[in-house]
């Protein structure tokens, strides 16, 4: 009987791997949000998906982009104004936010774990609602043309909470994550999302509207190609570094 040597596995196993992405369907989605009772957008995004990679544009800020490959197990961060990028590894930054739930069970913020638990879905509308008052999401439906597209935007979603947990803005990511994963099990897209804060007796509301179209354009095969090459070039920073010169920069 003959075995295959560690090296040949790994090759196959990373070929298959690469193949697996490449059957991920692309297509793309617009963000709006607005907060309060604001009704021009507040801020704007376009996230791509290809071949199992999220790329994420600030429409607001086009030098900032966001590369998740969940497949190389890392976040890549690039800041086209400066040249340079910083790699996050996927893997340490979910140990990071996992470690810092636990900490977080002892203090004030308990509740907003607890507050994940809670989860309405509304058989008649197809609404979605995780939380309480003091944090709760409300997510509006659509169906997407291929149900890979839901798991998809799902986990793009994921690791930008976490992101944002770890970094700037510092956001809680669990009741969002559990929303995430709702709509993920259920194959469904948000259509909006709608994130209500309470305290001290005030509510405040922001609104995200989710356009989704189901092919890339040309030019989205363009931005992607773009970004490849400047994740090449960049000048490679670590995290504290990268963030300090986006700071003096800004």
């Amino acid at each position: 009987m003959r075995f295959s040597s560690p090296l040949i596995g790994g090759v196959f196993m990373m070929a298959s791997l690469s193949i697996a992405a490449a059957q991920q369907p692309a297509f793309r989605i617009s963000t709006d949000i607005n907060f309060g009772d604001e009704k021009a957008p507040a801020k704007q995004s376009l996230t791509l998906f290809s071949e199992g990679v999220y790329y994420d544009f600030s429409l607001d800020d086009p030098s900032e982009i966001a590369v998740i490959d969940p497949q190389q197990q890392r976040i890549v961060l690039l800041d086209i104004k400066r040249n340079i990028k910083t790699s996050i590894d996927t893997a340490e930054l979910q140990k990071y936010v996992e470690a810092a739930k636990l900490q977080a069970a002892s203090s004030d913020l308990a509740l907003l774990i607890t507050a994940a638990n809670t989860v309405n879905f509304d058989e008649a509308t197809g609404a979605i609602s995780v939380g309480i008052d003091l944090m709760q999401y409300r997510a509006t439906i659509q169906e997407p043309q291929d149900p890979r597209m839901a798991v998809q935007y799902a986990d793009f979603a994921n690791w930008s909470a976490r992101l944002n947990a770890v970094y700037p803005p510092h956001r809680p990511p669990f009741v969002r994550m559990r929303l995430n994963d709702e709509l993920g099990s259920r194959n469904l897209l948000p259509r909006e999302i709608v994130l209500t804060k309470s305290l001290n007796g005030k509510a405040d509301k922001t609104r995200c509207k989710l356009i989704a179209d189901w092919q890339l354009t040309s030019e989205d095969q363009t931005r992607i190609k773009s970004v490849m090459n400047q994740m090449k070039q960049f000048n490679e920073l670590a995290n504290n570094l990268y963030y300090a010169q986006q700071k003096q920069g800004k």
